[in-house]
């Protein structure tokens, strides 16, 4: 959790320590850092204001997020502006905050930030340390959004636009209105743009900002048109119903179109470079707009609702709803497919087999079981199809298919794939989740377990059906053998559970573990000993029997929407993005091209070397990657790029710090030079206000791993909340942080 930092002590702090998971400057400059992005979304972390509120008690909604100022992201919420230091990619740390109202829209020009909301306009000066101070308020009646050009903004109210003077920002003076229906405006030089609540856009010449003089109206656009952006000559609108529209205003009194991009809707906008942030229906889409005449949707981000984005190298820091996450947009590799076929699009469960030299997969679709050859996997061939009710899950073991449809459970003979046959069969309810192990199939839904004999395919049998004792199961559910595993969710505390099932209608207690850091579990699944969580913030991987930890994968797994163990000792995980792990040695692949742009990645099947990926444009084929996805360069010995990794992390007591991607040659030359070449290995335990807690040491200089009992140099527990950790020696620096709970 977040919490209040007196700017005072951080501005010493600040200088001698960077935030990041890798050494970053802490401070970087006020403007924005855009470069290309590849259309791979990949979420790194996240703050959710509805149940850690950073200070007080209560909720925070309406997050808006404001560009960078002076090296600081400003947000504004309900009651608040606050000011966040940008520690490193995906590394936001809070400094400051002031009092407010409730803000709707909020922007940043040189020191001072401006927002409104509710009927006030307030004005703050944002110093170089990163304190928040008001210095001016004007009370304006019901205002909305705002823009600003030179000493004056523009504010939409209930009946049009004021213009306000800010040349003096402690007395916000309103000199010229208008009046004009107004939901969205943009200003650029001396030209007012102002969004309708029909379908259409007036320009204003505001060259005497006092007096604004109508010149042109642009109408027929697709819906009413939600916000306005500008980037040099050209205006950016979105609509809903619609999309984005793009116009050259270079000729302010003659806009031209120059594309329409069919998102279905579109609501706020931020534009970086030559890219556009826009969100569509709870997705937050990425769309290429280098040539605005050919808007280009790149990627999307499921559950990141746009209300506000700030920029800095590559890293997004988006806002909507009670949520701050932090979205890497151009992140690692973005492996191309190696085949895109459109007419399969849409297909779930995707699970691949094999019938002698033959490889095929079974899709499943809302109403139908599809069986494709890909013997030749450039090629797909349907191959065959059964038609079924409304289908709910699928899964694929011992030969067989089974299928769980409305009202009833199939299973499916695949001996033949050219000619599948239901043989047997068994009517009543079934879940959407079903889990194949042995002789067993359960089917979950809700919070009730059905467990399946399908010894004999010909007779599938209902062993038992148990409710499972948990308060919130939201259908994270996987089996092995006579273990079952589940997630319960109450008030706000996760715990996942072991019951052994053997005796299919009285389930029986067998060990429980604390979940933390994944805010939503997503998905989970069982392979080689070992129980794989995946959530909204990282992958945690137990012990399958005790469910004790094994290890933790931070925000880059985002497993969110499903996790597949395929051949080779691979695990692929998807949600926002889609990711390869090698679980053996804990290598992450990435796999950046797969455009979750459909709605996201649906199913995902692994035969040899490709992968198959489904989402509702395409069946694609990938070739699993070869290479780690790219890390950002930290200090240290030329090649090696190093990450600090804490686990347990969480931690509730001892914390192994492991410095990772110091290459073995790089090891090796540290180890063999003499001891006065070396430079010691120091691993500094800090406190949020860059005290330093506990100073570690290794006798290996080349030591690459130390373990730290949790206490500080007096030996007391160090309390809960975040330490920030900095690793220094021969193989080089990084720093990270770890959370502690007691």
């Amino acid at each position: 959790m977040l919490r209040k930092v007196d700017h005072r002590a951080v501005r010493v702090a600040l200088a001698s320590l960077a935030f990041a998971v890798l050494t970053f400057s802490l401070l970087p400059t006020a403007t924005a850092v855009c470069d290309g992005t590849d259309g791979h979304v990949k979420w790194l972390s996240g703050i959710d204001y509805t149940h850690y509120p950073p200070f007080g008690e209560g909720s925070y909604d309406a997050f808006n997020l404001a560009t960078e100022a002076r090296g600081y992201v400003l947000g504004a919420t309900d009651g608040w502006v606050y000011s966040f230091a940008v520690g490193g990619p995906g590394s936001l740390v809070q400094i400051d905050q002031a009092l407010g109202t409730q803000y709707s829209d909020l922007i940043v020009d040189g020191a001072y930030a401006y927002a409104v909301g509710s009927s006030e306009l307030g004005v703050y000066f944002v110093g170089t340390d990163g304190s928040i101070d008001a210095v001016g308020s004007a009370l304006l009646g019901f205002v909305g959004k705002l823009a600003k050009s030179g000493d004056f903004l523009y504010i939409t109210q209930s009946t049009g636009v004021l213009v306000v003077d800010v040349s003096d920002p402690s007395d916000p003076t309103v000199v010229g209105s208008l009046t004009v229906d107004a939901q969205s405006v943009a200003v650029s030089g001396s030209y007012l743009y102002i969004g309708d609540y029909i379908s259409a856009i007036d320009v204003y010449d505001v060259s005497a900002p006092a007096s604004p003089v109508f010149v042109t109206q642009v109408s027929g656009l697709p819906g009413e048109v939600k916000r306005l952006a500008v980037r040099g000559n050209t205006l950016f609108a979105t609509t809903n119903p619609g999309g984005i529209v793009s116009f050259d205003v270079s000729t302010p009194e003659a806009p031209q179109q120059l594309d329409f991009l069919d998102t279905g809707s579109a609501g706020n906008i931020e534009v970086c470079g030559d890219q556009l942030g826009v969100n569509v229906n709870g997705l937050l889409v990425w769309v290429d707009a280098t040539d605005p005449s050919q808007l280009e949707r790149r990627g999307a981000f499921p559950d990141a609702s746009l209300g506000g984005a700030a920029f800095f190298d590559g890293v997004a820091y988006v806002a909507g709803g009670s949520r701050l996450q932090a979205l890497q947009l151009n992140s690692g590799t973005n492996a191309a497919p190696l085949v895109a076929s459109p007419e399969w699009a849409g297909a779930r469960d995707l699970h691949a087999f094999d019938v002698g030299p033959d490889e095929f997969l079974a899709l499943r679709f809302p109403s139908a079981l599809k069986i494709l050859l890909v013997t030749d996997p450039w090629a797909p061939v349907e191959v065959a199809s059964l038609t079924f009710a409304t289908t709910r899950a699928l899964a694929v073991a011992n030969g067989h298919a089974y299928l769980s449809r409305q009202g009833g459970f199939d299973v499916v003979d695949l001996s033949d794939p050219y000619d599948p046959v239901v043989v047997g069969s068994v009517s009543g309810s079934f879940g959407s989740q079903v889990i194949p192990t042995g002789s067993r199939v359960y089917t979950v839904d809700d919070i009730e377990l059905t467990t399946l004999d399908v010894s004999d395919p010909s007779s599938p049998n209902v062993l038992g059906i148990a409710e499972l004792p948990t308060f919130s199961l939201e259908g994270i559910t996987t089996a092995n053998g006579m273990d079952v595993y589940f997630t319960d969710e109450f008030e706000g505390n996760i715990t996942l559970f072991r019951y052994d099932v053997s005796d299919p209608e009285n389930p029986a207690y067998r060990a429980d573990a604390p979940i933390y850091g994944i805010d939503r579990p997503g998905a989970m699944l069982v392979a080689d000993g070992s129980l794989f969580l995946g959530g909204r913030t990282f992958l945690t991987r137990r012990n399958a029997s005790d469910l004790s930890l094994v290890d933790e994968e931070g925000a880059s797994a985002f497993a969110s929407g499903g996790l597949y163990a395929g051949p080779g000792g691979s695990l692929y995980s998807w949600g926002g993005g889609f990711h390869s792990f090698d679980v053996s040695s804990g290598v992450e692949y990435e796999f950046g091209g797969v455009p979750p742009a459909g709605g996201g990645v649906l199913g995902v099947a692994g035969a040899g070397e490709l992968v198959y990926v489904s989402d509702n444009e395409a069946l694609y084929v990938f070739g699993r990657p070869c290479a780690p996805a790219a890390l950002p360069d930290a200090v240290g010995i030329p090649g090696n790029v190093l990450r600090l990794r804490s686990v347990p992390n969480p931690a509730f007591g001892p914390v192994r710090l492991t410095l990772e991607g110091a290459s073995a040659e790089g090891a090796s030359a540290v180890a063999s030079s003499s001891s006065s070449d070396y430079t010691p290995t120091i691993i500094e335990i800090l406190a949020p206000d860059g005290r330093l807690l506990r100073r570690l040491t290794t006798e290996d200089p080349a030591g690459r791993s130390v373990s730290w009992d949790g206490r500080d140099a007096a030996g007391r527990d160090v309390p809960s909340g975040i330490v920030y950790v900095r690793w220094s020696g021969a193989l080089g620096t990084a720093t990270g942080s770890v959370r502690i709970v007691r």
